[in-house]
């Protein structure tokens, strides 16, 4: 079948489930002209795109085309709310006051209790609703990620860590950016605010402690680490990392989970696992944090042992043969 046929095919399907008839009734029950010109197009369109969501999501490879697309989206986003928050770019919401006032367009209605009066008649809500608007994106790409499959752990906490970045660099208030997502995601109503008590203990905190200055990687480091023994790769990303005031470095890796807390053992091998990443860096720079338990660990607080590799490919290897048992037990 060619390109073309398949489109009237597909028009010639919806006319027929749209028909006159029931455009007829529709206008009737919502008392406006369905049959209209204007009107029965825009329905017909509704419906050719809900007959081709039907057709896509009822196909196991155009679904898993779309949740790729929407992965890929949900990543992008991510990545421009990061670079957003990062330090040198502290001015943006000043140049989008400029822009919005040369063009002529109107300041953002949404309120925003954290900021102050003066900030509000500035350019501080131009930047705090473009946050807001991605936040609100990406929790839409939740949507065409979760349509026959459940989102991973990582996917779960990844906007929170992304919320949790922006506080840290002063571009918008954790608690709103949380108040947010929960109002766009109501899986999110348990763990959120747990997650957001924890980080704010933890760095209100460290702030408590060490009020020197700091300023944020550009970019936050990222990295893979080839096992040759296992054929494997382990890849180390959504980090924080930061310049502190005494020329060292942060690199803090989260773990989210709220059962198990992380054991010494467990500490040993990510700290092990940093040291191999970013090798570019000293080890007294590395980070673990235990987010839902408020608590971060260095190789001060957990020394290494040196039988730490043995360790991590003899529990990573256990790993790698339940899941092809797995596979084996469950081929689909």
């Amino acid at each position: 079948m060619t390109e073309k046929s398949d489109i009237s095919n597909k028009r010639a399907n919806t006319e027929n489930s749209y028909s006159d008839e029931f455009l007829a009734q529709l206008g009737v029950k919502f008392d406006f002209d369905a049959r209209a010109g204007e009107y029965a197009r825009e329905i017909r369109d509704i419906g050719e795109r809900y007959f081709a969501d039907l057709r896509a999501f009822n196909d196991q490879a155009d679904r898993e085309k779309y949740r790729t697309q929407y992965r890929r989206l949900k990543k992008e986003i991510a990545d421009f709310a990061e670079f957003l928050a990062r330090p040198e770019y502290a001015d943006i919401e000043t140049d989008m006051y400029f822009a919005a006032l040369r063009l002529r367009e109107p300041p953002p209605k949404t309120e925003f209790p954290q900021l102050t009066e003066h900030q509000k008649k500035r350019g501080a809500p131009y930047l705090v609703e473009l946050i807001r608007l991605l936040q609100l994106l990406d929790s839409a790409t939740d949507v065409g990620k979760e349509n026959g499959m459940e989102a991973s752990g990582g996917d779960f906490y990844a906007p929170f860590w992304t919320d949790a970045k922006s506080h840290i660099a002063g571009q918008a208030d954790l608690d709103e950016l949380v108040r947010i997502r929960l109002e766009s995601n109501s899986r999110r109503k348990r763990l959120y605010p747990v997650l957001k008590e924890a980080f704010l203990n933890w760095w209100n905190d460290k702030r408590r402690w060490s009020n020197q200055p700091f300023t944020l990687f550009e970019s936050n480091p990222k990295s893979r680490w080839e096992f040759a023994d296992l054929s494997a790769t382990v890849k180390v990303e959504n980090t924080i990392a930061a310049k502190m005031g005494d020329d060292t470095n942060r690199i803090v890796y989260p773990y989210f989970s709220e059962d198990p807390a992380l054991t010494e053992q467990a500490v040993r091998l990510g700290l092990w696992v940093m040291r191999k990443a970013f090798p570019q860096y000293a080890s007294e720079d590395m980070r673990i944090f235990d987010v839902q338990r408020s608590k971060s660990y260095s190789e001060r607080d957990v020394p290494l042992q040196g039988d730490e590799e043995e360790l991590f490919l003899r529990l990573y290897g256990k790993v790698l043969k339940k899941w092809e048992q797995l596979r084996k037990d469950y081929p689909w």
